[in-house]
């Protein structure tokens, strides 16, 4: 009726009863044609010994409508009012002590059986497990013995026979039909309904398990979420700046020293021993173990200059770089390639790095050097404590 009467002005529907309202007598009339001839539009009829017209005031609902509001009806307070007193008084009998249900040990050994609804013309068959209460529904349109057996038999194929089956006394599960059914799959059909609770979620009881379903994606991630999150942000962030690299076994580089001596040394890679770690054997055959980012090609010069810690240092490189091998021995073979590696390195650090000339050596000696920087911190002033003469 509501939506049949949807739209009209001053009209108020309550199930099958119509309120028509005007501010006027004329504003009245029109609301009262347009219901009517909504109702004739749609087929339908009312009674005119049911309806009032013209009224000033109506009882509706336990409450008097008027032009001033809303009111109590006074029949309505004058029943309650007036109601006798009670003659069959007696007290509330006493709460009868609790007797739960023994909790069985194993899952699926008794399930309990009821019948849920009506709810949208569906009955729903719910089956719940005494260990894990774990619920299994059935949705129904007929709830006859034969329906019901048909169910229990699809629920006993996954979980297996239980031990024991609780149910009230309703005609589908007395019947003969269901008694047999139990019978024969060896269930015993107890007549009660018992009620009991775990501290444990019935899917890890009864799977063994969490069953993951969509309430999960309200909890908060867990340790490994989080952790697998900001690796991809990671990622992502060195990905704007990164460059992937990649070295083949054989191939020829300048791998970082983080020993005395030059920044980068020539080596040539072994093997891959990770995603962006290789194993190098330098020149002096020693073995280590470099990230990508601590590898440079060898066409490809290192960036940033080479820091020599002392002039003998440098000296006592370079000299025996470039000295004969004594005398009696044989210098052994060298690869061209790793020859051409440790020259560009040699001649990199001749670029970065600026050799003592005579002048400045001289000049060294002489305690001059104009390029000579002065000392960042003051000289320390000893002074000898002062005493108190007491």
């Amino acid at each position: 009726m509501d939506q049949i009467l949807s739209g009209v002005p001053g009209v108020l529907c309550y199930l099958d009863d119509i309120l028509v309202t005007g501010k006027d007598e004329e504003e009245h009339l029109r609301n009262l044609d347009a219901t009517l001839q909504r109702l004739r539009d749609y087929g339908l009829r009312v009674r005119k010994d049911k309806c009032a017209f013209f009224q000033s005031s109506i009882e509706y609902l336990g409450h008097v409508i008027d032009a001033q509001g809303l009111h109590k009806a006074p029949s309505k307070v004058k029943a309650i009012l007036d109601a006798p007193v009670p003659q069959n008084v007696r007290n509330i009998p006493q709460l009868a002590p609790l007797h739960p249900w023994d909790w069985p040990e194993e899952a699926w050994h008794r399930i309990h059986v009821d019948f849920a609804g009506p709810f949208e013309d569906r009955m729903f068959l719910v089956m719940v497990d005494a260990h894990s209460k774990w619920p299994e529904v059935a949705i129904m349109k007929s709830t006859t013995a034969g329906k019901t057996i048909e169910k229990l038999g699809e629920v006993f194929s996954r979980f297996g026979s239980p031990l024991q089956l609780v149910s009230d006394n309703g005609p589908q599960l007395v019947s003969q039909e269901m008694t047999t059914f139990l019978q024969v799959n060896g269930v015993q059909h107890i007549r009660n309904t018992p009620h009991a609770t775990t501290k444990a979620s019935p899917a890890s009881l009864l799977m063994k398990r969490e069953l993951r379903t969509s309430f999960d994606l309200l909890r908060p991630p867990t340790t490994k979420e989080i952790v697998q999150r900001q690796q991809e942000r990671q990622v992502e962030r060195r990905g704007f700046k990164a460059k992937d690299r990649e070295f083949n076994p054989g191939e020829t580089v300048l791998a970082r020293n983080y020993l005395n001596g030059p920044k980068w040394v020539p080596a040539k890679v072994i093997a891959q021993s990770g995603p962006v770690s290789y194993t190098v054997q330098t020149t002096e055959d020693t073995i280590w173990k470099r990230h990508a980012d601590q590898l440079l090609s060898s066409k490809a010069a290192p960036t940033e200059p080479t820091i020599v810690s002392g002039q003998d240092l440098l000296l006592g490189e370079n000299q025996s770089e470039h000295s004969p091998p004594p005398r009696g021995s044989q210098a052994p073979p060298q690869d061209p390639d790793v020859t051409n590696s440790k020259q560009m390195c040699d001649e990199t650090l001749m670029q970065t790095t600026q050799l003592p000339t005579p002048e400045s050596t001289a000049e060294h000696k002489n305690g001059v050097n104009e390029n000579q920087v002065e000392s960042r911190y003051p000289t320390r002033e000893r002074r000898a404590p002062m005493r108190m003469n007491l």
